[in-house]
């Protein structure tokens, strides 16, 4: 992007350029666009609009199978699995689920708990440890979410990371699932704002 309604983004941070990219939803932007194959600048006129971010994509494998894909965790993920096996159920008597964790980078810890919790009825999702000891934490499911009454299978690949590794983990640990795929990315912490 090289200019955002004609001034130019030299300089700016990405946060600076987010801010004045930003503005009413229905009002208009003018972005000035190069890009590698460009012979010039390509100017861009956009509407702005909410943009709301659907991180569960599913579909019908089988008649009793369903599967659904889990691209980031973010404050719906969990909301928006449940809603995705409600929705198959109106239709469909489950048997077997598909979980896809792969390329999945993670995102919040709250909501690893929560999907976790769709199908473990108890224990541990995840422990935190540190030099320091007091700031050990565990992470615990929560209790009277879960669904047990249909196999769980989770699908992982070297760039499922971060929360996605830590609900392969808890489905494997509590042997709720059957994890396949590749090694995952390795990402051994959780960071705090």
């Amino acid at each position: 992007i090289v200019k955002i309604n004609g001034e130019s983004t030299k300089g700016l941070s990405l946060e600076e350029a987010v801010a004045k990219m930003r503005g009413k939803k229905g009002s208009d932007i003018l972005l000035t666009i190069w890009r590698q194959g460009f012979e010039k600048t390509k100017d861009f006129k956009l509407t702005r609009a909410e943009i709301k971010i659907k991180t569960v994509k599913s579909e019908v494998l089988d008649p009793d199978y369903l599967y659904a894909r889990l691209t980031n965790f973010n404050e719906r993920s969990s909301h928006d699995l449940k809603k995705a096996i409600e929705e198959f159920e109106k239709k469909h008597r489950m048997k077997g689920m598909v979980l896809d964790l792969r390329n999945n980078p993670g995102g919040l810890l709250d909501q690893a708990v929560d999907v976790t919790s769709l199908f473990v009825e108890d224990g541990v999702v995840v422990s935190m440890a540190g030099r320091d000891k007091s700031k050990a934490e565990t992470k615990y499911v929560k209790k009277g979410m879960a669904r047990k009454d249909f196999a769980l299978a989770v699908l992982v690949n070297g760039s499922s990371a971060s929360a996605s590794e830590i609900v392969a983990g808890a489905l494997q640990d509590h042997k709720r699932a059957v994890v396949m795929g590749q090694p995952t990315f390795g990402k051994g912490s959780v960071q705090n704002v």
